[in-house]
Formats: C-alpha cells, structure tokens, sequence
C-alpha cells in the first residue's frame, strides 16, 4: 500500500565492476524499489558527482538540483542500474520520488500518486495525495 512506501524503500548498492576506464576504477549502482508501488521520477543528491565515464542522460539525467533517475520513468520490481567510472565510491541518496498505487474494484479504478520529497539523508518531511477515479 503507499501508505506504508516512501523514500527508505529505494535501496541503493554499488559494486566495483573489475573494469579500469581511464584508469579509475568503474561502479556499477543498482537501484532497487522494495515497496509494492512504483517509484517515478527518483532524484538522487549528486552534488559533487563527477564519471570520467560516459552516462546516457537517459540513465541518469545529472543537473544542479539532483541527478534523475532512469529518465523519470517507473522504478517497480527489476533493479535499475547505471556504470560511473571514479577514484571513489560515490554516495548516491535519493531526495524525492513519486509513489504509484494502483488496484481495479469492483465499483472503480483508483489510481493514488504520493510525492514524497527528503531534505535530510533518510527523514521524508512532506509529502502530498492526488488521486484519479
């Protein structure tokens, strides 16, 4: 149920590949929704986030309020990765994201959307309800 989904639900882990690019050592992020919703529009805090390697935009889209995730598209039950290439590990966090839930009864379709935004690492501060009948 979204009530029960929010931001704590994206685990985010990261390997070395075993690759050299450049010299530096490559990462690969894997980036996994334990909630039983999608997960859309997933911003991560990427201030600082330098790759001497290449990543498609539509992986992760990097501009100077957070890095988008998978091109804003749906994040639901296969992991979503992505390769960097850097002397360090970088500690990706998300920020915000927007939590679907959707179910069929008998009497209507609902769909919920919760936005749900983090100023700190881990503490969810606001988050807001639509719904479509």
């Amino acid at each position: 149920m979204a009530g029960s989904c929010s931001l704590k639900d994206l685990s985010i882990t990261q390997k070395q590949t075993g690759v050299k690019v450049q010299g530096k050592p490559e990462w690969t992020v894997k980036i996994t929704n334990n909630c039983a919703c999608v997960q859309l529009n997933v911003i991560l805090n990427c201030r600082g986030f330098r790759s001497v390697e290449k990543i498609d935009p539509s992986l992760l889209r990097i501009s100077s309020n957070g890095c988008l995730v998978n091109n804003g598209q749906s994040i639901y039950r296969d992991d979503f990765q992505f390769n960097y290439a850097s002397d360090k590990q970088f500690p990706f966090i998300p920020v915000s994201s927007q939590i679907a839930c959707s179910w069929i009864s008998e009497i209507f379709w609902c769909t919920f959307v919760f936005l749900c935004s983090s100023v700190s690492n881990f503490d969810v501060i606001w988050c807001s309800l639509s719904y479509k009948l």
